[in-house]
């Protein structure tokens, strides 16, 4: 970046996040916001503020002149800061938070020994393409026929692993309401995925919140159906301390020694929708404190993630286990969000997530030099400030909205997590506030890492070619699947 178009650019971010902090640097109240008065309807005036800023439909949201400004703002600070990344950044151009193509390869950084991860998470159970009406994407045959081509590009993996970080086998925790019959299909199609899995390789899976849908004993003959690890540090059976699957696994790739540890959502639907499957849930900061002396006697060059908590929940998680477990990398479930570029945890740590319903592939190339496993992020501090205040924002006012949206609800448990993502969502923003002074007005520093990852979002597209194999595995369970449901059977060869 030249020092002059970098000066330039830190003095419009002065501006733009001048002119945006007013409206969110308020204290985090101590409890949900009381019920506001009935939302304004579209058929009524609206006063002059609200008329001028609201969105199109009125009575959706937002309902009030406070929550009108709200959203203006982060419209405001959305076009302006998008406008200000592709000048810092002509080369990535981000439309819509996807970059026209990768720059990190034209940086002339050293290529190292590429480990090349495969992965995915929120699946949710997912065989066939989404069926969307536009670009509709997506396919475990076609995800096999991606990971098992010849490598494309510039760059060729010296090795790789396959790894999914969980909500992979079913659609989620509404199954436990079907009708036994429609249970027993869903565990059909789960083991549809299982042998999918099977036959395409797996290295590592991490079971997350939407496989316990159907309780402890249906997941563990799933695994029992599996040719690959499954691994969790804090899942187990309701009333036993032993853990239900291996924590962590091993593996030896390209010279290295990779562990691979997974974490189990532990909230999520709340503590009844556990308990109710049979399962407990340990704390995953003390989970993963438990395994550090075997994690340790390992002696890896790297430890790699699988969580099934979202991307700040992962981001939390790191920061507070980084003494006692160093993680190197994470990929995630449970955000269902698609990281085009990586999101940058303490300690410059970087976190990925694929996306839902197994649309997309995501693909990590870890250029690994003389084994060492510490990155440098990829982007300036001045666009990695830009992307963290808006994206802190934008937590704040999706936050604000739910609070609204449940004001009235009587559900102790979901006012209580609506209460925490608001608290988080303030505390967050304020943070990046905090630290905005330091980095507006210093340089960038250089690059001190000598590793460094390049990241993928890979469409599964229609066009790309079915693997017979697994296309075969597929439709096989989906006919005993409609069998026992009692619909009729699909006819051959309609996929």
């Amino acid at each position: 970046m030249q020092v002059g178009r970098g000066n330039a650019a830190a003095v419009a971010l002065v501006a733009i996040l001048g002119t945006a902090s007013y409206g969110c640097s308020d204290p985090a109240p101590a409890k949900v916001d009381a019920p506001a008065p009935a939302a304004v309807k579209a058929v009524d005036p609206l006063p002059a503020p609200a008329r001028d800023l609201a969105l199109p439909k009125a009575d959706a949201y937002p309902a009030t002149v406070g929550h009108a400004v709200d959203d203006a703002i982060f419209r405001g600070l959305h076009a302006a800061t998008t406008k200000l990344l592709a000048e810092l950044d002509p080369e990535r151009a981000e439309l819509k938070g996807a970059p026209a193509r990768p720059t990190e390869t034209h940086t002339g950084k050293p290529r190292g020994t590429v480990l090349r991860l495969w992965y995915t998470g929120n699946v949710h159970g997912e065989r066939e393409d989404c069926g969307c009406k536009k670009n509709p994407l997506g396919g475990l045959t076609r995800k096999a026929t991606l990971i098992h081509q010849t490598p494309e590009g510039k760059v060729k993996p010296d090795t790789q692993l396959v790894l999914d970080a969980g909500d992979l086998l079913y659609q989620g925790p509404h199954l436990r309401r079907l009708i036994d019959r429609d249970k027993t299909a869903a565990q059909e199609r789960a083991l549809a995925v299982i042998e999918s899995f099977n036959a395409m390789g797996c290295d590592a899976f991490a079971p997350g919140e939407y496989d316990a849908a159907l309780g402890v004993d249906k997941l563990v003959e799933l695994k029992k159906a599996s040719a690959f690890p499954w691994v969790s540090a804090n899942m187990r059976r309701k009333g036993d301390k032993t853990l239900l699957f291996e924590p962590f696994v091993t593996r030896e790739v390209a010279g290295m020694k990779v562990v691979i540890v997974g974490i189990t959502n532990n909230t999520g639907n709340g503590p009844k929708y556990y308990d109710e499957g049979g399962f407990s849930i340990w704390d995953p900061a003390q989970a993963l404190r438990n395994q550090a002396a075997a994690i340790g006697a390992q002696k890896p060059d790297a430890i790699i993630l699988l969580s099934n908590l979202g991307i700040q929940g992962t981001s939390d998680l790191i920061a507070a286990v980084r003494k006692e477990v160093p993680v190197s990398m994470a990929l995630v479930s449970g955000s269902n969000r698609s990281t085009f570029t990586p999101v940058w945890a303490p300690g410059d740590i970087p976190i990925f997530e694929s996306g839902h319903r197994g649309k997309n592939l995501g693909r990590v190339d870890v250029h690994v030099v003389d084994k060492h496993f510490t990155f440098a992020p990829t982007s300036s501090p001045w666009t990695t400030t830009i992307r963290d205040y808006v994206g802190a924002y934008r937590s704040l006012s999706n936050a604000r909205k739910a609070v609204w949206k449940n004001r009235e609800t009587t559900d102790d448990a979901r006012r209580q997590r609506i209460e925490k993502n608001r608290d988080r969502a303030v505390k967050r923003l304020a943070k990046v506030q905090e630290g905005l002074p330091d980095r507006i007005e210093k340089p960038a520093p250089s690059a001190a890492a000598k590793s460094w990852v390049e990241s993928k979002i890979v469409p599964v597209k229609l066009a790309i070619p079915q693997d017979k194999k697994i296309r075969k595995i597929i439709d096989a369970r989906e006919k005993k699947a409609v069998k026992l449901q009692g619909k009729p059977t699909a006819p051959a060869g309609s996929h």
